[in-house]
């Protein structure tokens, strides 16, 4: 059932202050009696700064997403404070202070419930083994939506938080040179020296402090070189996570200005407006959340993709999530994010995605007129995304005439050592 969650009421003292403790009581109300997600089943290796068997070793610098980590299994996060982090002093203290950003009218705000509902029954519908949950944040922080605090694989949709990190802390100028590979390419490698000018533990304490990001946390990034989080030293989860609600309150506290001075957030704003902006043809996701907007509003909008198709990895999560800022007629906006992960058909994943954006904006534009549905959509099309081929057996090789010949001793001097037979796993030469 779809939740509002009323916009934060505590100041925050700077881009990096933490959020205060009145929000975290006013998020538990929103959260529900959620849990914290479980450790890697069993079987997973300890951790170490090695990396995890179900990581796929990358072997070129491609901008191919790879970068799953086992689920950690839980359906839900921990409790966390899924507000706003707000911007400026509160309420009364600043006279020059600009106005607060308007809300939802009541009856816009029931319509949107019943359409999160709506969303979350078609979801089902589609495809029942799919996972989705969706976020929906408006100019004055109140966010709306359902599983909007369960926790999900991130991939790359949390590299514009890694960026923003990087940018507040080391400076646009370090990281001028990366984010467009970064973010618009998706390349994981230019990603991993992005985290690498503060270092892994650094962004995840601005993910949490200066963002309000509580519900995601980087575990580990293997591009180019190991990073292995001190929670994951100390025993804690190896899975890279997020949740819905913490990208949509990201950019909105990105868009209201929360979180970068002019200078970063205008380029931030840059590379995340060059991502792809659609999913066509047939197969191509990386700009689900933007396929179906009418394009004057797809070209303004920001956003980056997260996905990680079937057989791409050892850990089959089957995950497309999308995150962004859609601009709305009269200089308004709203902050969303949705996902789909394993379900049994990706490409409904993708089309719900997709369905789901263009039904938050066509309400929240009183846009009528717009259609977001398309044909095909919830038909399952498995043939998109095909198994990769079973290796070919090893030949044998035809047998010689010295095979029927009866094997004799070999004579050899009594002071000559042979050579020790090799190890059952030792790798012989060819």
């Amino acid at each position: 059932m779809a939740r509002r969650c009323a916009p934060a009421g505590a100041a925050v003292a700077g881009r990096r202050a933490v959020v205060l403790a009145v929000a975290v009581l006013m998020a538990a109300s929103c959260s529900g009696d959620e849990t914290a997600p479980t450790e890697p089943t069993a079987g997973t290796t300890p951790p170490t700064a090695e990396a995890d068997p179900s990581e796929p070793r990358p072997t070129t610098a491609t901008g191919t997403e790879q970068d799953p980590r086992p689920d950690a299994g839980g359906d839900d996060a921990a409790g966390r404070a899924g507000e706003s982090t707000g911007g400026g002093p509160a309420d009364g203290d600043d006279p020059d202070a600009p106005p607060p950003q308007a809300g939802l009218s009541p009856e816009m705000a029931d319509r949107l419930t019943v359409l999160l509902d709506e969303l979350a029954r078609l979801a089902g519908e589609w495809d029942p083994a799919a996972r989705a949950s969706l976020a929906v944040v408006t100019p004055d922080g109140t966010l709306y939506g359902f599983n909007e605090n369960r926790q999900h694989i991130s991939a790359s949709a949390v590299k514009p938080i890694w960026t923003a990190a990087a940018i507040d802390l080391a400076g646009l100028a370090a990281v001028a040179p990366l984010a467009p590979a970064a973010l618009v390419q998706s390349d994981n490698f230019a990603a991993g020296e992005i985290i690498d000018l503060v270092g892994i533990d650094t962004v995840n304490s601005w993910s949490a402090g200066a963002a309000g990001t509580t519900g995601t946390h980087l575990a580990a990034w293997y591009f180019g070189t190991d990073r292995v989080a001190q929670s994951v030293i100390d025993g804690g989860s190896r899975a890279n996570l997020t949740t819905v609600g913490d990208l949509a309150l990201f950019y909105a506290g990105l868009r209201r200005g929360d979180l970068l001075d002019p200078d970063g957030f205008t380029s931030l704003e840059e590379w995340l407006r060059a991502t792809d902006r659609g999913s066509t043809p047939a197969g191509t996701v990386r700009g689900a959340l933007l396929a179906r907007l009418p394009g004057d509003v797809a070209a303004a909008a920001i956003h980056k993709a997260g996905w990680l198709p079937p057989y791409c990895c050892q850990a089959e999560v089957r995950l497309m999530l999308d995150a962004g800022v859609i601009p709305l007629p009269g200089g308004s906006w709203f902050a969303i994010a949705a996902v789909s992960d394993r379900g049994d058909f990706y490409n409904l994943s993708v089309r719900w995605v997709s369905l789901a954006s263009c039904r938050v904006y066509a309400l929240l534009a009183d846009d009528a007129s717009h259609n977001c549905d398309r044909t095909g959509d919830g038909v399952p099309r498995p043939d998109l995304w095909l198994a990769p081929p079973e290796p070919e057996p090893e030949a044998e090789e035809p047998p010689s005439e010295a095979d029927d010949i009866e094997a004799l001793p070999l004579d050899t001097d009594e002071d000559e050592e042979l050579p020790p037979e090799p190890d059952d796993d030792e790798d012989l030469p060819p």
